[in-house]
């Protein structure tokens, strides 16, 4: 996740040592989930996925252990 939102969301530090997204970081996967939503809206992926995919996002990012 963190590769993910460096590489392609420019976010440098996206997480903090204790594990906890920093704000950036947040800004960072919000912009990740809004595209899985914004590829269902156009037909790419259904909205189910979209859904999974950000319950998914959410749980790697608030994970105590990432």
């Amino acid at each position: 996740m963190e590769e993910i939102l460096r590489t392609y969301f420019g976010c440098k530090k996206p997480f903090k040592k204790n594990g906890q997204t920093t704000l950036k970081g947040g800004m960072a996967q919000e912009k990740l989930i809004q595209l899985m939503h914004e590829l269902a809206t156009i037909g790419v992926i259904d909205k189910a996925t979209a859904r999974q995919a950000e319950r998914e996002i959410d749980d790697i990012c608030n994970s105590p252990n990432y």
